[in-house]
């Protein structure tokens, strides 16, 4: 009987312990480090992992569309720890599935995400551009357990995980200026990512009607 009751105390000890980890995302590399920060920039054919440079270069470059930041898939899958196992594509609905410390559902054309099976309402949907397919960053990477912020000065997308401090990315910026990448804007209405007017990070920004 004492050890039924000691046994039950411990069961009782471990299920109330769970909910406090429940939050808690480790993201990791290829390689199963953690990643510490991803940046995208707009226009540029490089992304960059822990503030390494030079970059990963793409054949695709992240883009403003509709005050909205899009960035290729494979890409932004890769850069956030994901291998090519983990992305999956389904022609004949076209879906985008991602499977990392969430599974994230996306279909091109449908202002929608699904987010281990719950499915919420975007203001954005992924799109399709040269025969690529574009996810929109924030919340893929926010589905996925970052933090995303926006530098107004260098048109940069900087991820991170959830619950770290925010990430120095001078090596970045410094090798940008190096190297002297185009910055291009939305032609539409500049200086407007994700609905924001920043001015150097989000912390900075003003909300837009």
């Amino acid at each position: 009987m004492i050890k039924k009751i000691i046994a039950l105390t411990l069961i009782l000890v471990i299920m109330a312990a769970m909910p406090a980890f429940a939050d808690q995302v480790t993201v990791l590399d290829t390689d199963k480090k953690v990643v510490k920060s991803v940046v995208f920039v707009i226009g540029s054919n490089e992304y960059f992992v822990d503030g390494k440079t030079p970059g990963t270069k793409m054949d695709a470059a992240a883009f403003i569309q509709n005050d909205r930041t899009y960035v290729p898939v494979r890409y932004l899958a890769y850069a956030l720890g994901l291998t090519e196992s983990d992305v999956k594509w389904d022609a004949a609905t076209r879906k985008v599935t991602l499977i990392g410390p969430a599974t994230l559902e996306l279909v091109i054309d449908v202002p929608s995400i699904t987010t281990n099976g719950v499915k919420k309402a975007i203001d954005v949907a992924p799109v399709i551009k040269d025969s690529r397919t574009y996810l929109p960053a924030r919340y893929v990477a926010e589905g996925l357990g970052y933090e995303v912020a926006w530098d107004a000065a260098t048109k940069t997308v900087i991820c991170w995980p959830k619950g770290e401090p925010k990430p120095d990315i001078s090596a970045v910026k410094e090798y940008l200026v190096e190297q002297n990448d185009p910055v291009p804007v939305d032609n539409n209405k500049p200086g407007k990512v994700d609905g924001k007017q920043a001015n150097v990070d989000w912390g900075e920004e003003e909300d837009l009607p």
